[in-house]
């Protein structure tokens, strides 16, 4: 009986030991998951901030870079044989002409040909030089890339929690934008594209941690005061920069806590008070300097 009894016990604390390790393996698992989780979203939450502000961007010919690459024509006229040249040359003229008959000409006799260059961005334009065309085409990609991939993003969400009806309301502007983007509006454009933006931080509340989420969140406001100043709505658009300063002094109070990031973030806090100060001017080209400017810098914080 004794024997028997210490088998037991050692039998029973074997048992203990393995249930043990196996519950501590499923929550160090479990954390694992949760945390794949969650970066898999940031990333998703980040492609659709990229995507969006590109969109938005587009809309008023803004890039982030400081050049931009911008294609040139060039119209080359054609002359016929000098009479002076001798008869040898004659055959070479002629190979020369026919290697030319494959390319485009005017009825002129001229070839048309086109130049690409690299010409510095800028934005504090007049009246009549702010006659680029909105490049139409490329939002449309930038939409239907962002169909294609909705439908893993929205599933993601709804594993974390987030509200089935924050879910649709995205799918339902994305339609909105689509159909202004095919109808060419702009206004609409920039009103729906900043709705659609503002659900990301939205979306963060639901698993994100403090920076990321209150930098999004900053970036909400400053883009609905972005589409706000199209329609000349610069009342608005001051209350929204205001709004931007609140949720972004919740980064200035724990700078301590982001290493490496304190420099960004003060100028960050500098170029969105200077942001906000532009709107007395009223000058859609000064915002817009201002504003990529604070963006740029917004973007290295993340």
């Amino acid at each position: 009986m004794p024997k028997l009894t210490y088998l037991r016990k050692n039998t029973l604390a074997i048992l203990i030991l393995s249930i043990v390790f196996l519950l501590t393996g499923c929550s160090i698992n479990t954390g694992e998951d949760e945390n794949s989780k969650k970066e898999k979203l940031n990333q998703e939450m980040s492609y659709l901030d990229n995507k969006i502000i590109t969109m938005m961007n587009r809309l008023n010919n803004i890039s982030f870079s400081n050049y931009k690459v911008i294609s040139e024509e060039v119209k080359e006229e054609k002359t016929g044989n000098n009479s002076s040249q001798d008869t040898g040359s004659s055959s070479e003229s002629s190979s020369k002409g026919n290697e030319s008959s494959g390319q485009q000409q005017s009825s002129e006799g001229s070839e048309d040909n086109h130049i690409f260059k690299m010409s510095q961005d800028v934005l504090l334009l007049n009246s009549d030089e702010q006659n680029e065309e909105i490049k139409w085409e490329e939002i449309r990609k930038d939409i239907e890339n962002i169909y294609t991939v909705w439908a893993t993003i929205s599933i993601d969400l709804a594993t974390i929690g987030v509200n089935n009806q924050d879910i649709t309301e995205f799918n339902n502007i994305l339609d909105d934008v689509a159909i202004d983007a095919k109808e060419k509006n702009k206004e609409s454009s920039l009103t729906n594209l900043s709705r659609l933006y503002n659900l990301i931080p939205k979306y963060m509340d639901s698993y994100s941690e403090e920076l990321n989420k209150n930098i999004k969140a900053t970036k909400a406001y400053v883009l609905t005061s972005y589409s706000l100043i199209n329609t000349e709505k610069w009342d608005e658009a001051g209350v929204n920069l205001t709004k931007a300063n609140e949720a972004f002094s919740n980064v200035i109070t724990r700078q301590d806590n982001y290493p490496n990031r304190e420099l960004n973030i003060n100028r960050s806090y500098l170029l969105l008070n200077d942001l906000k100060q532009s709107i007395e001017k009223k000058d859609k080209q000064i915002f817009y300097v201002r504003y990529k400017n604070l963006m740029q810098e917004l973007n290295i914080i993340e």
